[in-house]
């Protein structure tokens, strides 16, 4: 603007007025001021946020403000970056109230982007993390689903390391905090799904792995699975856990393994519902309590847990609760009088309704120990746990409690709590404590035990007896000491009372008193009875130092039969014994110990004169001898005594006489002398004729020597071994080993003095030089320090033979292995932090015989060499051997050095590499190895790499077989041109060609299994096509189908058809001998039983094992399935269904019937006109529906049997119908009982009629001694063909079914007589004889049973069916024999 655009100022005139200030532009100007300053700090402040976001100084007076401000609850030391890009802060801590939170490193880098919205976290790492947070208040209110899980932007972390977690909620002093190390993981997040992977994280039960994902919206689907792997007493073990669903309804699963342990569980849980689950399933097997300390028992348990959660749960049971001021003494009492007519304690019943909760479950809970057996046995008393349990928020009901304990011993009742307040009512029947330690005499308990609980007080009473035995209890445990009121115990006339008390604050005082009265220990324990009376009393303290006053006295008593004696006053005090006194004369052994122990001047004797320990029935016998006085202190005794023994028995042990002297006197120069003389020992595996040893000297200075000889399992065994030490004090003891000589079993000898130390955690011996037999064993040296292993040495021509030797001299049990072998090996190691040296052994000359039932078979062992060596952490071993039996074997492996208990060792989990080969190029030079009933062909190779670790292997590679050819000569089964191509990759053996031939059919297999998995995935097929198995002239078998191997709810499932193309078995004709009924065996307790012919059948379905397979298995017969033995001869045709499970016995189902066939009875071959046999249950014990008849005779007679194969019932039956003296006659003679002589009649209706039907029926088959010389009749008595003598000696023998030639030899005079009978149709037939009477007869028979019936031409066979008479006389009977009398 210049100077003429401006406009002229107008002329101010004082005496003008001036015009009022509008205000509205003041106001307007003073707003924008306002808004441009407001602005400009807007402006400023953005700048500033910009500055303090991205730039490194910005970011750190942003940190330093927000500490100031925090008034101390932030704190921490700012190392650089920005917050736009990423910090690096130490030792970061977070405090308000009881929450605090220290980090003591934050590095993390990160950008942010606007579009779209990503936060991406390249990496965050922290330190050590300590958090401790103070306890969170219980809340009542039920957790609420969240509406929405979604980010406002995406987040990416892609790797998240945390140091070291350590977690504490709770005051310090009664929580411990949970550390989690090392993690490892990502997180990523598009806003609307959230993906969290773990891929390490160190937690305090192993090393966790895991992976989930959530959705951000309703109802937030969910998918999670966790591995944990983790060892727990040096026992392996590997968690699995899935989830999948939504947080609305969640289903998991949970699948534990371990070395010997085994456990899943499976839950549908709703966490926001309004109880958390809807079913719960636990499941645990192979569990042993001593994986979870060291002192429990051995036991192998299988838990079943269910539970559900229920709308409403009944009441808790009523316990019998205790009146004001009664105890719980007088509560049990009165309970011991219903224990014996109540079997379970029943709740008083109360008319209130049940109580609704929300947050109740109830279910079952099993246990069952599999492995039960005694206490002194390390084991479990117990056979199985079996409860009801209902839990809610305050209360908790077991119900229907059952512990059942060996023999038939148990322990039901019932309890429950109700907001800390409630009790146990238990009832002990028939325990026997006996079951429980094998020591003590057998009982039979019964009783009730009550438990009852209050806040700060808890109170038991028993009160059980049975026979001679009683024993009652009652005593209360509060916070202030444990109380026993009152303890009485019956045994018979003998009693025992006592009381006492425990405290449990400041010094722990205790004391108690008691009194025995005419106690008799062998109803107890098996001792020696006896009839005691004592009073005891003790008193003392436990905490700080252990303070005990026991005083004792018997009064009159016996033991054994000979009086007992005793009294005692016994003080102690921390480590010394002060001043005391105590005898004890029992069974005529005396037992002194008087004065004091443990400080300086004290003096302690002891003396025990025991001629007769076999009174005592310790099970101990001989005599014992000691005269010992102690000095000094613990640490540092001083002894000085002889002792003695003549005929001491000690389990297995004996000692003829053993006598001696010992004396050690305190300090290095302190006198030092032991000796000791035994005379014929003799043990379970040595017998020592004599042994003479000696220690002379001082602590500082001594010199040793032991000379011993007897045998070793039969082997003669001369030992010497003498030498010189010092003990010096910490360093421990240092000496030399002169002498060092057996002879007899190893043949040992040390060639020159060898230096030794031995101290804590150390061990060093100097250069040793050994001669064994025609060997040589140099050690170099060899020392041990805290872990640390350095030994060098080598070994010359060491014979196998010399070892095998040694090994059956200490086992007493002679090898399957002899051998010439002669070996060399040499070694120089060193195994400290890390690992150096080599370790070698070859072969120098000889060879190794096995004996596998065809006598000695040598391997033909050639090169043989194995070396390893070892660097770093990690051993390397190399090697192989060739022989001619087996072929060639090359190893080239590697394995992880780690260290277990202090030493670097070779362990589970040191990992595996390398190859090993195999070649087998003459399968059939294994034939020796396998048995007389093998046969084998065709070549075999293999070739394996090594991965994983020595727990865990992974094995890849491939094995490969040509020309295989495999016979059982005991089962005839014959399998050739067989081809095996199998390949592993990672454990997955898959099996890509396994074809053999079988006759002119083949055998296909083709599958696949994961090695070393709990539950593997396999599947597998076998197809057979006129597969011929058995190939003998006696059975014969051709099958054609296909199975299936699969793995179906963590079992094998085998399921498949099959079908006979043909089949045949032939069954010897005799079978193996059997004792006559009128032998009786005697044999001893460990012999086997001997089966006669009155031995009871007793047919048993055993049940599979636990680990048998599934079977599913339909078996179709075909058209051509033969069977002949034990008479017959049948074509049989069917289909059977064949299933096992396990623990279940093998069932059958199907029927198989007989198309064709005869069975053989008596010479005489019957035609089977009905054979079904039905299976529907077990293998062995069919139903049965067999007829059988004699045919092309007027009568057709047989048997029927029926029923089942262990309940047979057998019954006669004929064609037509006719008693049954006429069915046995016709079917052993063919014709009827009218027919003979009235005297042959009466044989034939008594004893011969009778034993024929008995030999029939009772499974011999009809067959009679001179069956074996071909005669089908044989008998003494009148002449059928019409002889006049009495006694006649009839033979006959039937040509066939129609012909049949007889003969009858007179035995009072000459007469004879031959006869051929031809019956020709069932009516007519003709006889000749020859001899003492010739002729020629033509006999036609007609059977009626009345004339009618004759001439009206009807049929008899009809009128006999229609006979109700008749049908009673065929109707089935139980004994056929009875039946014949009638």
């Amino acid at each position: 603007m210049n100077m003429p655009d401006m406009p002229s100022v107008p002329h101010d005139d004082g005496n003008t007025p001036r015009p009022p200030r509008p205000r509205r532009r003041r106001v307007w100007r003073v707003l924008a001021w306002l808004a441009g300053l407001l602005v400009l700090l807007l402006v400023a402040l953005g700048v500033t946020v910009v500055a303090a976001l991205r730039t490194e100084a910005g970011t750190r007076h942003v940190w330093n403000l927000a500490t100031r401000l925090s008034a101390g609850m932030l704190a921490g030391q700012f190392d650089g970056g920005t917050v736009a890009s990423g910090l690096r802060l130490h030792d970061v801590v977070f405090a308000s109230g009881g929450t605090r939170v220290a980090i003591d490193r934050i590095d993390g880098k990160w950008q942010t982007s606007w579009s779209p919205r990503r936060l991406h976290v390249a990496w965050l790492k922290l330190g050590k993390i300590d958090a401790r947070l103070e306890p969170s208040p219980p809340s009542t209110e039920p957790a609420r689903m969240p509406e929405s899980l979604e980010l406002p932007l995406a987040v990416d972390i892609d790797t998240l390391t945390v140091d070291e977690l350590s977690l504490l909620q709770g005051p310090p002093a009664t929580s411990s905090p949970l550390v989690l190390s090392d993690l490892s993981g990502a997180v990523h997040s598009d806003g609307q799904r959230h993906r969290v992977t773990i891929d390490r994280l160190g937690t305090p039960y192993g090393k966790l792995q895991a992976n989930a994902q959530i959705a951000g919206q309703k109802p937030f689907a969910l998918s999670a699975e966790a591995l944990l792997e983790g060892k727990w007493k040096e026992e392996a073990y590997a968690v699995s856990a899935t989830a999948n669903g939504s947080l609305d309804q969640l289903r998991a699963d949970l699948d534990a393994t371990g070395d010997r342990i085994r456990a899943r569980a499976n839950a549908d849980l709703t966490p926001f519902g309004r109880v958390p689950f809807t079913h719960l399933l636990i499941d645990g097997e192979r569990i042993n309590p001593r994986l979870f300390s060291p002192t429990a028992p051995q036991a192998n348990l299988t838990v079943h847990a269910e539970l559900r959660p229920v709308e409403s749960v009944a009441p808790p049971p009523r316990v019998a609760a205790r009146k004001p001021g009664e105890s719980t003494a007088s509560a049990v009492e009165a309970a011991s009088a219903a224990s014996a007519s109540a079997p379970v304690p029943v709740p008083v019943p109360v008319p209130a309704a049940p109580t609704a909760n929300p947050l109740a479950v109830a279910g079952e809970i099993t246990i069952r120990n599999l492995d039960p057996g005694p206490l002194d046995r390390e084991r479990l008393p117990v056979h199985g746990v079996q409860a009801r349990v209902e839990l809610s928020e305050k209360t908790q009901t077991l119900r229907d409690l059952r512990i059942a304990l060996p023999g038939r011993a148990e322990i039901v009742g019932q309890g429950a709590l109700q907001e800390g307040r409630g009790g146990f009512d238990l009832d002990v029947r028939r325990l026997d404590v006996a079951a429980l330690h094998t020591s003590l005499v057998r009982t039979n308990l019964s009783g009730p035990v009550i438990l009852r609980l209050e806040p700060g007080r808890q109170s038991v009473a028993l009160d059980v007896a049975g026979g001679e035995i009683k024993l009652f209890a009652d005593a209360k445990i509060d916070e202030d000491a444990v109380t026993v009121s009152a303890l009485r115990a019956g045994l018979g006339s003998g009693t025992l009372t006592a009381d006492g008390k425990l405290g449990l604050k400041d010094e722990q005082a205790f004391e108690f008193k008691g009194k025995l009265a005419n106690f008799d220990p062998s109803r107890l324990a098996k001792v020696a009875p006896g009839r005691i009376n004592a009073d005891f009393s003790t008193r003392g303290s436990l905490a700080n130092v252990l303070r005990v006053a026991l005083d004792f006295a018997l009064g009159e008593s016996e033991y054994a039969g000979l009086p007992m004696t005793g009294k005692g006053r016994v003080r102690l005090e921390g480590e010394r014994l002060l001043p005391s006194e105590a005898s004890l004369l029992m069974a005529g052994n005396q037992v002194n110990l008087s004065g004091s122990f443990g400080a300086r001047g004290d003096r302690l004797k002891v003396n025990v004169d025991a001629p007769q320990l076999d009174r005592l029935k310790f099970g101990v016998a001989g005599k014992a001898k000691l005269d010992a006085e102690i000095t000094g202190t613990l640490k540092k005794p001083e002894i000085v005594g002889d002792y003695s023994a003549q005929s001491l028995v000690v389990g297995p042990h004996k000692v003829a006489t053993a006598s001696g002297h010992a004396e050690l006197r305190g300090g290095l120069d302190g006198t030092v002398n032991v000796q000791l003389a035994v005379r014929d020992y003799q043990g379970p595996q040595a017998t020592v004729r004599t042994l003479d040893a000696s220690l002379r000297g001082t602590q500082a200075s001594h010199g040793f020597d032991a000379k011993a000889a007897g045998s070793m399992n039969g082997r003669p065994l001369q030992v010497t071994l003498a030498g010189q030490g010092a003990w010096q004090g910490d360093k421990g003891w240092n000496g030399t080993i002169q002498t060092l000589d057996e002879r007899g079993t190893v043949n040992v000898r040390l060639a020159a003095p060898a230096q030794l130390l031995v101290a804590d955690q150390r061990i060093r011996l100097g250069q040793t030089r050994l001669l064994l037999d025609r060997a040589t064993m140099n050690i170099e040296g060899f020392e041990f320090d805290h872990g640390r292993i350095r030994t060098q040495g080598r070994f010359d021509g060491v014979e196998v033979a010399n070892v095998l030797k040694l090994l059956e001299a200490a086992t007493g049990e002679a090898p399957p292995l002899r051998s010439d072998l002669v070996l060399d090996a040499n070694w120089n190691l060193n195994l400290a932090e890390a690992a150096t040296g080599f370790a070698e052994i070859r072969r120098r000359s000889g060879d190794a015989s096995i004996n596998a039932g065809r006598g000695w078979t040598s391997l033909g062992l050639g090169e043989t060499a194995l070396r390893a060596d070892f660097s770093g952490n990690r051993v390397t071993l190399r090697g192989g051997t060739t022989a001619e039996r087996l072929g060639k074997l090359v190893v080239d492996a590697s394995a992880g050095l780690v260290s277990q208990a202090g030493l670097l060792t070779v362990g589970p989990a040191s990992t595996l590499g390398g190859t090993v080969t195999a070649d087998m190029p003459r399968l059939k030079s294994l034939e020796a190895l396998a048995g007389p009933q093998y046969a084998l062909d065709g070549r075999l190779a293999a070739a394996l790499q090594l991965a994983g670790t020595v727990g865990s292997p992974l094995l890849t590679g491939s094995v490969d077989g040509s020309g295989i050819g495999i016979t059982l000569y005991d089962l005839g089964i014959r399998l050739t041109d067989g081809v095996v191509q199998v390949v592993l990759d990672q454990n997955t053996v898959e099996l890509k060609r396994v074809h053999f031939r079988g006759g002119d059919g083949t055998l296909t297999a083709t599958g696949a299994v994961k090695l070393g998995e709990t539950d593997p995935n396999l599947t597998g097929k076998i197809i057979a096509d006129k597969l011929q198995l058995f190939a003998s002239p006696e059975r014969t078998l051709i099958v054609s189908g296909e199975a299936g191997i699969a793995n179906e709810n963590r079992q094998i499932a085998i399921r498949g058809k099959f079908r006979v193309d043909r089949g045949l078995f032939d069954l010897p004709k005799a079978g193996a001998p059997v004792l006559g009924d009128d032998v009786v065996v005697v044999r001893r307790k460990d012999q086997r039983e001997v089966k006669t012919a009155a031995t009871p059948v007793v047919p048993e379905s055993k049940p599979a094992s636990r680990f048998s397979p599934v079977i599913d298995v339909a078996i179709d017969l075909g058209n051509n399935f033969r069977f002949r033995g034990a008479g017959a001869d049948i074509l049989l045709a069917g289909t059977l269904g064949i299933k096992s499970e396990p623990l279940s016995p093998m069932r059958a189902t199907g029927t198989v019937r007989v198309v064709d066939g005869t069975y053989e009875a008596f010479g005489r071959k019957l035609d089977i006109e009905r054979g079904i046999i039905n299976f529907n249950g077990p293998v062995d014990n069919p139903n049965l529906n067999i007829r059988a008849l004699r045919r092309n005779q007027e009568v057709e007679a047989g048997v029927e049997v029926t029923g089942t194969v262990r309940i047979p019932r057998v019954r006669l039956v004929s064609e037509p119908n006719v008693p049954d003296e006429d069915k046995l006659s016709w079917l052993m003679f063919g014709y009827g009982a009218e027919s003979a002589g009235s005297s042959q009649q009466r044989q034939l209706s008594g004893g011969a009629l009778g034993g024929a039907a008995l030999g029939m029926i009772g499974g011999k088959a009809g067959k009679s001694v001179v069956s074996h010389f071909g005669i089908d009749e044989f008998s003494i008595g009148p002449s059928t063909a019409g002889l006049n003598d009495q006694q006649v000696v009839s033979i006959g023998k039937a040509v066939s079914e129609q012909i049949s030639v007889g003969y009858e030899q007179s035995l009072t005079s000459a007469s004879n007589v031959v006869k051929l009978t031809w019956a020709f149709s069932r009516r007519w037939s003709l006889i000749a004889k020859g001899g003492s009477i010739n002729g020629l007869s033509v006999l036609f028979n007609r059977r009626f049973n009345n004339w009618s019936t004759l001439f009206a031409g009807g049929s008899g066979r009809r009128a006999a069916d229609t006979d109700p008479a008749a049908q009673g006389a065929s109707a089935p009977a139980g004994d056929p024999v009875e039946a014949i009398k009638r």
